[in-house]
């Protein structure tokens, strides 16, 4: 989060120091002065060394939402996630996990789309600012039973996950 800050703070200076700068070469005026006369002096016009911050520099800023079978049919279930980045950065290695206590109860029939999974996470990647990731999970449970657990996430930058979802599927 300091590191977060400290950027956010360097590009508001940035934009400031840019903003004053250009006003003052507009208006003809110089924010330098010097108290002696130099002789033949050659006009120069003043740059500025700080560049403006690219369209996807920022920090990512993700809002899940889901759905998922509260009760199953012939034991399938689905899990349906969303996240999207609404932050103007990028967030990297984005993670879906599911709760060890829920995920031990069922087997992993498939994902759509294709993606890495490692037990009871799901990698996704990065997702960029403005871009949408669905995620479809197709579980089969190994027996009949009342299971809960959590969805969460999780990427670089964030220190703790972000909880998705509570979850709790009954399996008649």
């Amino acid at each position: 989060m300091k590191k977060e800050y400290k950027l956010i703070c360097l590009i508001i200076t940035a934009i400031v120091f840019t903003s004053t700068f250009s006003c003052c070469v507009s208006r003809g005026t110089s924010t330098i002065t010097t108290e002696t006369q130099i002789k033949n002096p050659t006009p120069e016009t003043p740059t500025s060394t700080l560049e403006e911050p690219t369209p996807h520099t920022g920090v990512p800023y993700i809002l899940p939402a889901t759905t998922y079978n509260t009760e199953t049919v012939d034991r399938n279930n689905n899990i349906y996630v969303s996240l999207e980045n609404f932050g103007k950065g990028r967030a990297s290695n984005v993670v879906i996990v599911i709760s060890d206590g829920y995920y031990q109860n069922f087997t992993l029939e498939s994902v759509d789309p294709s993606i890495r999974v490692e037990g009871n996470r799901f990698y996704v990647g990065n997702i960029e600012a403005g871009e949408k990731f669905i995620l479809n999970i197709y579980l089969k449970a190994k027996k009949s039973g009342v299971y809960t657990g959590t969805l969460s996430f999780t990427y670089d930058g964030i220190e703790t996950s972000g909880k998705i979802k509570d979850l709790t599927t009954r399996v008649p």
